[in-house]
């Protein structure tokens, strides 16, 4: 009955350490590099994270970077209350790594069309200590993106 007991506690140490990824953690974005003919980097005042595990993710953020007006949602016409959705990205799934790419593969996600089976979202991405930058690369409904945005992160646990 040791030895069993043993094998099951060396079993579930091994487990544990196969479901950690460097990327698992926290992550607060604290920066957003734009490409292209608008090229700039903005520090983020807005909210923005993005949650690793050993096989999932969630990330919910707030595109924008201005802050949103404080609006009764209870009184709100449908012009505000889109102005307040649109900048919201939420989304969640699975992902996995590729020596340098990340390949996400969402479950749920506001946008109805990243919800089917065959989605995906790849960023190239550098890890240096507590700092990641996720490079958007291609996207299942548009293989290239010709100006890619950078998303820096610092992890927060």
């Amino acid at each position: 009955m040791k030895k069993i007991a043993i094998a099951l506690a060396v079993f579930a140490g091994v487990a544990a350490a196969q479901s950690k990824t460097p990327l698992t953690g926290v992550w607060k974005r604290t920066e957003i590099q734009y490409t292209g003919p608008q090229a700039r980097a903005i520090s983020m005042t807005t909210p923005g994270f993005f949650i690793f595990t050993g096989k999932y993710y969630s990330t919910l953020r707030i595109d924008d970077e201005y802050s949103r007006p404080e609006v009764d949602v209870s009184k709100a016409s449908a012009p505000e209350l889109l102005q307040l959705w649109r900048s919201v990205m939420a989304q969640t799934g699975t992902y996995e790594i590729r020596g340098t790419t990340l390949i996400t593969h969402p479950i749920a996600a506001k946008a109805p069309q990243a919800m089917h089976p065959d989605s995906f979202v790849k960023y190239s991405f550098k890890l240096d200590g507590d700092t990641l930058l996720l490079r958007e690369t291609a996207i299942s409904t548009l293989p290239i993106i010709a100006n890619p945005a950078t998303f820096k992160l610092a992890r927060i646990e």
